[in-house]
């Protein structure tokens, strides 16, 4: 899922869409969530501005970390 969005000079999103999903169902609340979210605003000339943010966004079942190295026994 790919979303893009505008941060506030206050680090609020806003105007946020989901450009590209192959799971429509989870529109709106990955938008809800996103709403939620606060950003540390940008930066120009020491003063904080409004700016874009983008994310692509992997859903499912997470997974346990598979170990690489082998488990002693004591």
């Amino acid at each position: 899922m790919s979303v893009s969005f505008q941060v506030s000079d206050k680090g609020v999103p806003f105007d946020i869409h989901v450009d590209n999903s192959s799971d429509t169902e989870s529109t709106d609340e990955v938008i809800a969530l996103i709403r939620e979210w606060r950003f540390e605003a940008a930066m120009k000339d020491g003063f904080p501005i409004s700016s874009v943010g983008y994310l692509d966004l992997l859903m499912g079942q997470a997974q346990a970390p598979v170990s690489r190295r082998p488990v002693r026994k004591k």
